[in-house]
């Protein structure tokens, strides 16, 4: 069904694409990653996407992640989440991005300031993680 990757966060930030305005504020982020994490689960029907989304979403809030953005923008839902450590800092993020042919997460784990994620999660910043896409392929 799915499959999960592991790719060394310094080796992402080795291959961002510098053009992107965003990149040096994930290039931030990805310092303060250990581990970079994607799933990847190819996607047959919209109500697939539907139940995986859901239920993902529902398996995180149990382990006491909170919703810190949703975002359509117009191609791909993308769903932010965090788990905190303390008040400045998080010790997992993870996006769901799907977009109808794919659903794929994004877990970054580590000392992440709750600043850095806040900054990336902007309309304007959003599209650079969702563009991690093609490290998993």
């Amino acid at each position: 069904m799915g499959r999960v990757i592991s790719v060394p966060p310094a080796m992402v930030a080795i291959f961002l694409d510098e053009t992107v305005p965003s990149t040096a504020k994930l290039k931030d982020l990805l310092n303060d990653t250990k581990k970079l994490l994607f799933l990847i689960i190819p996607l047959d029907s919209a109500s697939k996407e539907e139940e995986l989304h859901r239920d993902i979403n529902s398996q995180l809030r149990k382990i006491k992640f909170h919703n810190l953005a949703s975002i359509d923008n117009g191609s791909e839902m993308i769903d932010v989440k965090v788990l905190c450590s303390d008040d400045k800092n998080i010790s997992e993020m993870v996006v769901i991005v799907s977009n109808h042919k794919t659903l794929f997460c994004i877990s970054f784990q580590g000392d992440i300031q709750y600043e850095k994620v806040i900054s990336l999660t902007k309309p304007e910043n959003i599209d650079i993680i969702t563009n991690l896409n093609r490290f998993s392929r």
